[in-house]
């Protein structure tokens, strides 16, 4: 998807992400982090991580969406990189 596709439906953060950890703690992730890819796609190689420098959802909340490079991904093809 193109940058200017989900402009429109902003989150209250599009910087930042509220994780839970495996140790069940809440932290919060600011833009820009790494996340793995775990689907072939198209525009990202599988198993590459990329950084997301923006976080926005669709009319209804229900799906949110990475946006890496120019383009908007659903997040369900990847996985945070992150070590707390």
């Amino acid at each position: 998807m193109e940058e200017n596709d989900y402009d429109r439906h902003p989150i209250p953060d599009p910087y930042a992400l509220l994780v839970i950890t495996r140790k069940g703690e809440l932290r919060k992730v600011n833009c820009p982090f790494r996340v793995l890819c775990t689907a072939p796609l198209k525009e990202v190689k599988y198993n590459s991580v990329c950084y997301v420098t923006k976080v926005i959802a669709d009319d209804e909340y229900n799906s949110m969406y990475y946006r890496i490079g120019k383009y908007y991904f659903r997040h369900t093809f990847f996985r945070i990189y992150i070590a707390f």
